[in-house]
């Protein structure tokens, strides 16, 4: 029972999965980032209308768990209720109604389902200042590479006021969005707000891809071009963080690989803030590869 990716005529990428004697199919680009839903080895019946759903491979620790889709209606939900649970449960991918004789599959699709939430554009400056509340105007600084296959770019605020959104950390991990070109990812600066709210600087380490849209769009920046990024998102609480005093005698341990290190650096700030031990396993592919050392 392992979901199988499949092109129909017109060039429509779809996954099937055999389930209880049933064939079900569904579109296979997940509405959050147009991940492959087929390479996904998670499939769980969360019961109800939702039934047999496919996690999005490409973020099963955030929303709550992970961001799953539905076979049977196509709708989208979390695990557990976060701050985007709400937002999730508006997305939908298209599902299809299958029919199997004589060894040949007839697959059509079914009635329309409302459209995902589109990710971010990126504005121009008079955008940015219409679209104030959610995106903030920013220049790119700086590009440094740091290995092979990634670098850290420094953008800086463009507009002073656009500082106060950084004026507090949401949660011991936060990200935010940055779009340029049209095309949005979300990603965890390495600089803190207090940076941002002082000098309007963001730092992010970004990977680079051979065929990814932002990856293009990096590879083609210059110094100075214009970009955009939303004010801080919360990535993940840490209940004991928020207790007044701290707990004593925290203790976590952190696993992360490449650009992972990231929203870790983050964590280990508000943790040794809490007098918290951590211990971090990191992996590289090389010690060239080796990031923020």
């Amino acid at each position: 029972r392992e979901p199988v990716r499949h092109s129909l005529p017109d060039g429509t990428d779809i996954v099937l999965i055999r389930h209880g004697g049933r064939l079900l199919a569904m579109s296979n680009s997940c509405p959050h980032k147009k991940a492959s839903l087929h390479r996904s080895g998670d499939i769980e019946d969360l019961g109800g209308d939702l039934g047999l759903c496919l996690r999005c491979p490409k973020h099963k620790s955030k929303f709550g768990g992970g961001l799953f889709v539905s076979f049977a209606t196509g709708k989208c939900t979390t695990r557990r209720q976060c701050s985007r649970s709400d937002g999730v449960a508006a997305w939908a991918v298209p599902t299809y109604q299958t029919k199997e004789e004589d060894g040949v599959i007839f697959v059509r699709r079914l009635a329309e389902h409302a459209a995902p939430e589109p990710a971010p554009a990126a504005p121009t400056r008079a955008a940015a200042d219409e679209q104030h509340a959610r995106l903030l105007a920013a220049k790119l600084l700086r590009i440094r590479a740091l290995s092979p296959d990634s670098d850290e770019y420094t953008l800086q605020l463009v507009e002073e006021r656009d500082r106060a959104a950084f004026a507090q950390e949401p949660a011991a991990m936060w990200h935010l969005w940055l779009a340029m070109g049209g095309v949005s990812r979300e990603y965890t600066p390495t600089s803190t707000s207090e940076d941002t709210t002082r000098s309007g600087l963001i730092t992010l380490v970004i990977k680079l891809y051979s065929k990814g849209e932002m990856s293009d769009q990096l590879a083609r920046a210059a110094i100075g071009d214009l970009a955009a990024v939303s004010p801080p998102r919360v990535t993940l609480r840490i209940p004991a963080f928020d207790l007044a005093p701290t707990p004593r005698g925290l203790t976590f341990n952190l696993l992360a690989g490449g650009t992972g290190v990231a929203p870790c650096l983050q964590f280990l700030r508000r943790a040794k803030a809490a007098a918290a031990c951590v211990q971090m396993l990191y992996s590289c592919w090389t010690l060239e590869d080796a990031l923020l050392a």
